[in-house]
């Protein structure tokens, strides 16, 4: 007999099998798959890891590059206030040496060996110097700039370097000049004492001076003569007036 098998392939095996029929399922396309994508998350993240170390990295190198510049600068700098200060004490020490020999002989100061000469030159006749005293004395005494300066350093919190103590020199300068007058007439002992004094207020002689050719006055860089105590006195059985004037020429700034 010839059996013809009208059933399908799957449910003639079960039929064969006793009903039983056993179903394999290939899954090996999806998984690969799966992998792929998670060899590429992992991959990606891995990578955006890296850029982000590397930036951090970078970034961390840059600052740390920075704060040595600065601090490079910063010593560069404080050694340039260091200097600039310096600089500051020799000028200032400079300043004081000059002023120190510019008071040996001050513009507008007193040529000593001048007065003598003119002293000589202007007396009148009858009147003797007996004594010319001349004397110097000088101070020093801080500007009021740098008192200014140094007063807003302090209440500015002390920040820099402190400014230099700027002294200037002050001269004092006096000329004091003692005598006798004679005359046969007693009365005109007085006159000749007021002639002095006009001739030292008004005397100029013309000769060539510091500032080149020109008349020079006696008084130039001293005050108005003051008339000191005079009175009647002897010299070698003598009776003679004794006088005394008094000249200023201080308070120059050098």
């Amino acid at each position: 007999m010839i059996r013809v098998n009208l059933l399908p392939e799957r449910r003639a095996a079960r039929r064969r099998a006793g009903g039983r029929a056993t179903h394999r399922v290939s899954l090996g396309g999806g998984t690969g798959v799966i992998v792929l994508v998670g060899m590429i998350a992992f991959g990606g993240a891995g990578y955006y890891g890296w850029t982000v170390y590397m930036k951090h990295k970078r970034a961390k190198e840059a600052i740390v590059s920075a704060q040595t510049k600065k601090d490079e600068v910063e010593k560069v700098v404080e050694e340039l206030w260091e200097e600039v200060h310096g600089l500051e004490e020799t000028d200032q020490l400079l300043h004081n040496e000059l002023a120190a020999l510019s008071a040996l002989s001050p513009k507008d100061g007193v040529l000593w060996a001048e007065k003598l000469h003119q002293s000589a030159a202007l007396v009148p006749s009858g009147v003797f110097f007996t004594r010319l005293d001349m004397t110097e004395s000088d101070e020093e005494a801080q500007t009021p700039e740098s008192i200014k300066a140094v007063k807003e350093w302090e209440t500015g919190g002390m920040k820099g370097p402190k400014p230099p103590v700027v002294y200037n020199l002050r001269l004092w300068q006096e000329l004091s000049m003692e005598g006798v007058i004679f005359s046969e007439q007693v009365e005109k002992r007085q006159d000749l004492l007021l002639d002095l004094w006009n001739r030292l207020r008004t005397f100029a002689e013309v000769r060539y001076g510091r500032e080149g050719a020109g008349p020079i006055p006696f008084m130039r860089g001293l005050s108005d003569p003051t008339i000191g105590p005079y009175f009647k006195g002897d010299r070698d059985d003598v009776e003679v007036l004794l006088f005394s004037f008094t000249m200023s020429g201080g308070g120059m700034e050098l």
